[in-house]
């Protein structure tokens, strides 16, 4: 396996993997145009763009109070406990299962919101696959065809369909990470979500 960066990759082995046979990704961090040009990518191409959660919140008690127009108390309360999980604090089962149900009513019912969670579901999709075919640059795995990159540096499509699934959305995470300084430990192979921004919650 060759190595094609000339900056000292970080290393992510696949934790999951057996321990006789190890399986290694090898990802350069791109630069800050690389990673304006991704993220414009996402947004234009691909539509998709990062979501906020204050985005969502908007979204969603615009959607329930316009929906639940005859009940303003409800709406009050479910907005509340949207606000409440939205920020890290637990909820009781009874609350938790009337914010999923309203949830899911929005999807069907109210245009702004449904609009955002496939935004967001497009974004999970194809930010890991992104980064990892554009920022991989090399690999060690016995069962895995040769390194190759094609004309526009980056990993050729026809090779990504030998690596699993799972392998991909977990490096192509390691990938993005690495283009906001945050390298992850060598193990850490969780489908994780972006790095926070600093507007995530503002």
């Amino acid at each position: 396996m060759i190595r094609t960066s000339t900056a000292e990759p970080f290393t992510w082995t696949v934790p999951w993997a057996l321990p006789d046979k190890p399986r290694r990704y090898f990802f350069r961090a791109g630069s800050v145009a690389e990673r304006a040009s991704l993220e414009g990518d996402l947004v234009g191409e691909y539509r998709a763009g990062e979501v906020y959660d204050f985005q969502l919140g908007a979204a969603f008690a615009e959607g329930v109070t316009a929906l639940s127009s005859d009940n303003p108390e409800d709406a009050a309360r479910l907005i509340e406990i949207e606000q409440q999980v939205r920020a890290g604090e637990e909820v009781d089962a009874q609350d938790g299962a009337l914010l999923d149900k309203a949830r899911e009513l929005l999807v069907e019912h109210w245009p702004g919101y449904r609009r955002l969670t496939v935004q967001a579901a497009r974004r999970a999709q194809f930010l890991p696959l992104l980064a990892f075919q554009r920022f991989c640059v090399g690999w060690d795995a016995d069962d895995l065809p040769a390194f190759e990159r094609g004309m526009d540096g980056q990993v050729l499509p026809a090779l990504l369909t030998a690596i699993p699934p799972l392998e991909i959305r977990s490096g192509g995470v390691v990938a993005y990470r690495l283009l906001y300084g945050v390298p992850p430990a060598s193990g850490d192979g969780k489908a994780a979500e972006e790095p926070e921004k600093t507007a995530k919650n503002s």
